[in-house]
């Protein structure tokens, strides 16, 4: 026996149900992650006094540390630095006697210099270290990938003249020169994915960066 067929205004009313489902959890969708830009705009405030949405420039260094402002929409700015590799290079390229003519152990040293002790990012003018798994690291982090994901800018903007201007007046660390170093920046988004994916493997109780085993597996 067949079903009862379904009368036009039936049939018509079903797909405006639908269509209707679809808008309210669309909505629900766009209010959540409101209410969640909302709440981390508070917690980066209270955290680094820093305004939100916010764009990230940074310069690395192959002979010392990443160094980088974020730029909150009000025009805020918080300075920050990050070894990275380019400060321990000098330890792996001395490494003690008997050690760099034997694989086994060059491996574990080369390890053991470039991810001990953690690499953490300092913040502000006082360079204040953020620990590993600490709720700043964590606002920090998140920061970061935003203005990551919203900013590639190639040319010089407004924010730009800030930039300058604070790495103008912020004291560089021996042998660098942020002026110049931003001068020649091209897009900050890549190196700062460097600092987060290494942040985020330390998190995981992960060195910062691939051991040699790891290395090793991926070929």
């Amino acid at each position: 026996m067949r079903p009862p067929a379904l009368s036009r205004g039936a049939s018509c009313i079903l797909p405006l149900c639908l269509g209707a489902l679809l808008i309210l959890g669309i909505s629900c969708a766009g209010r959540e992650k409101a209410i969640a830009r909302r709440q981390f705009a508070d917690r980066l405030e209270s955290t680094f006094g820093l305004s939100f949405p916010c764009s990230v420039r940074c310069s690395p260094s192959h002979h010392g540390p990443t160094t980088g402002l974020l730029i909150g929409i009000e025009k805020d700015t918080l300075t920050w630095t990050w070894e990275g590799l380019g400060g321990r290079l000098d330890l792996v390229n001395n490494p003690p006697p008997g050690v760099k003519h034997v694989p086994g152990r060059w491996d574990v040293w080369v390890d053991s210099v470039t991810n001990y002790p953690p690499h953490l990012v300092h913040v502000g003018p006082q360079r204040t270290p953020l620990p590993v798994n600490s709720p700043a690291e964590s606002v920090f982090i998140e920061a970061l990938l935003y203005a990551i994901g919203s900013d590639s800018v190639r040319v010089p903007i407004d924010k730009d003249k800030i930039v300058v201007l604070q790495m103008r007046q912020w004291k560089a660390p021996p042998g660098r020169n942020l002026y110049l170093d931003y001068l020649y920046r091209h897009d900050s988004g890549p190196t700062a994915a460097v600092v987060v994916r290494a942040l985020e493997r330390q998190r995981r109780g992960l060195p910062a960066f691939p051991t040699s085993k790891e290395r090793s597996e991926r070929r």
